[in-house]
């Protein structure tokens, strides 16, 4: 269905930029009509031989590589060799100021991040629609997050695969590095990581788990499928709904 609606622009009088400025205009619409329509199809493939192994991935691949990660990098960050600042005597093990309320704040101050990270990539780059660019622009939207809205129910296509996760993961650790001595970088950055943790797997059972429906998780599923079910253009906290009440996108 999805690569039918790629196609070159009819030959004419006009300009080729001008015919296909207007066949994209016609792209877009019909693009977001299919893909927030959802359809039941628990197995959707989408390439031939060996790539659509590596388009999918299971729920547990997730906790599988990155809760190692962050105990590496909560390690690494508290025994590094680094000169400790200031504020860090608080964080090393070896310093008899060390305190285990610092490391914490400082996880959760990756955390924080994260939640922030997940509303905005959600609300600006997920759901960008009417300003997807190009044909090119659908494709790679469709790949994102298209295909999830399309067939919300395909178990294996919910989850960030760690492949993908790891450039966006190293950008940010870097990111953090611009602002933050050694040990606080990597306390920052496992933080963040466990946000993500957090937000895969929250997002797998809230559409595949039966919680309880008065509960926190029973709350978030009711909000999250009227996202998909409901209004796509609200609703874009998966684990919380804190930015959406903050920028008033809230989902009634």
């Amino acid at each position: 269905f999805f690569f039918l609606m790629i196609r070159r622009p009819p030959r004419s009088t006009q300009s080729r930029s001008s015919a296909a400025s207007d066949v994209y205009k016609r792209q877009v619409p019909r693009y977001l009509e299919v893909v927030h329509n959802p359809v039941y199809v628990p197995n959707l493939r989408l390439f031939d031989g060996f790539m659509e192994a590596f388009s999918r991935t299971k729920w547990w691949v997730i906790p599988l590589v990155w809760v190692p990660t962050i105990i590496g990098f909560v390690i690494y960050g508290l025994q590094g060799n680094a000169p400790i600042t200031a504020i860090e005597r608080y964080l090393r093990p070896s310093s008899p100021q060390f305190s285990v309320l610092a490391v914490l704040l400082c996880l959760l101050v990756g955390l924080f991040f994260w939640t922030k990270l997940e509303y905005v990539k959600h609300r600006y780059l997920f759901h960008m629609d009417e300003k997807i660019p190009g044909s090119l622009g659908i494709f790679i939207h469709f790949i994102l997050h298209g295909i999830h809205h399309f067939v919300p129910l395909d178990r294996d296509r919910l989850v960030f695969p760690p492949a993908a996760a790891i450039p966006f993961a190293t950008l940010y650790h870097y990111f953090f590095s611009l602002f933050f001595p050694f040990t606080i970088k990597w306390l920052v950055t496992a933080g963040f990581l466990a946000g993500y943790i957090l937000y895969d797997l929250i997002h797998y059972y809230l559409h595949h788990g039966v919680p309880t429906p008065d509960s926190y998780f029973g709350d978030l599923k009711t909000y999250h499928l009227k996202h998909h079910y409901k209004n796509p253009r609200r609703g874009f906290g998966v684990s919380n709904k804190l930015w959406d009440y903050v920028y008033g996108t809230v989902l009634e």
